[in-house]
């Protein structure tokens, strides 16, 4: 199996560290599940619009049929029976349930693109840090008027 990691450099998002580290685990894990000997997971970030940072995991793994995307972060749910997996492994069905948890209690969403023959992409977003408010001129100081950047 081919791993690889894309991000550019200086790319940063508003996140929980510990969130984010179990957000990627699962994801992984599955894409592991799924992805057969051979195939390849990219952990990927870029920058998005509004102020987001997209972040994704791509396999080229058997894919979900997009008729059962709805599925996917239900809890108890799982969209494939053991026998369409590439590894044999059990699960209980909440860990789709649980990432899309931590990520929309930090502001973000996430989603699924995949098809049957071209993998599967379980990506979400993250707001940006703000920007830091402008310095105060000294002059504006002394008024305690701050000035826009």
């Amino acid at each position: 199996m081919k791993a690889s990691v894309q991000c550019p450099e200086g790319l940063c998002a508003c996140a929980d560290a510990q969130r984010i580290r179990q957000i990627t685990q699962h994801l992984m894990s599955n894409a592991l599940k799924y992805t057969p000997d051979g195939g390849s997971i990219t952990l990927w970030a870029k920058g998005g619009e509004n102020h987001e940072v997209v972040m994704g995991i791509t396999d080229t793994g058997i894919g979900i049929p997009k008729d059962r995307w709805g599925q996917v972060f239900k809890k108890f749910e799982q969209v494939l029976e053991d026998k369409h997996k590439a590894r044999k492994t059990t699960g209980t069905g909440l860990g789709l349930a649980l990432v899309k948890g931590w990520v929309e209690a930090q502001g973000g969403r996430v989603w699924i693109e995949s098809s049957s023959k071209a993998g599967t992409t379980m990506a979400w977003t993250l707001p940006r840090p703000q920007r830091a408010a402008a310095p105060m001129h000294k002059a504006a100081h002394k008024q305690g008027i701050r000035h826009a950047a």
